[in-house]
C-alpha cells in the first residue's frame, strides 16, 4: 500500500514539473537571421524586422526570467532591461516614422507628436513583457 502511495505522490509531483503547457505558451518569432553585414545593415533600417527583433528579445527573456520568486513587474523590468538594444532600436525606429510623417506641423508639434508615439511604442513593449512573465510562470514555457 505505501509503494501505491509513494507512486502515486512521484506520478503527481513528475505531472506538476512537466514542460511547458503547450494551451499557455506561445512560440517566440524569431526575425530572419542576416546573412552578411550588407543585409544586417539592410534589415536594421526595415521597421517589421526591427520590432520582430525587440518582440522575440522581450518574449525570450521573460519566459527565460519568468521562473523567479519576485514580483512579476520587477521580472518584465528584467527583461526589457535584457533587451534594451533591441527596443531601444524599435523605439527610435518608431519615433523617426512618427516624425518625417509629420512634416506639415511646426516642430514642437512634430516633436511632441514623436514623442508621445516613442513612449507609446515603449509602454506596449513593457505590457509585452509583463504579459509574457505572467503566461510563462502559467505555463512553465521556456525561452
Amino acid at each position: 500500500m505505501n509503494k501505491l502511495i509513494l507512486i502515486a505522490i512521484v506520478g503527481t509531483i513528475t505531472a506538476c514539473q512537466a514542460g511547458p503547457d503547450e494551451s499557455i505558451c506561445t512560440a517566440i518569432i524569431e526575425p530572419m537571421t542576416p546573412v552578411d553585414a550588407e543585409d544586417s545593415v539592410r534589415l536594421q533600417s526595415n521597421g517589421d524586422w526591427v520590432r520582430t527583433r525587440a518582440e522575440a528579445c522581450v518574449h525570450r527573456q521573460a519566459y527565460r526570467l519568468a521562473a523567479s520568486s519576485d514580483p512579476a513587474e520587477t521580472v518584465a523590468k528584467a527583461a526589457l532591461e535584457a533587451c534594451e538594444a533591441e527596443v531601444g532600436a524599435a523605439v527610435a525606429l518608431m519615433h523617426g516614422r512618427t516624425y518625417d510623417g509629420t512634416a506639415g506641423l511646426n516642430r514642437e508639434l512634430r516633436l511632441e507628436s514623436a514623442k508621445l508615439y516613442a513612449d507609446r511604442a515603449a509602454d506596449s513593449y513593457k505590457s509585452l513583457a509583463l504579459l509574457k512573465v505572467v503566461e510563462g510562470r502559467a505555463g512553465n514555457c521556456r525561452g
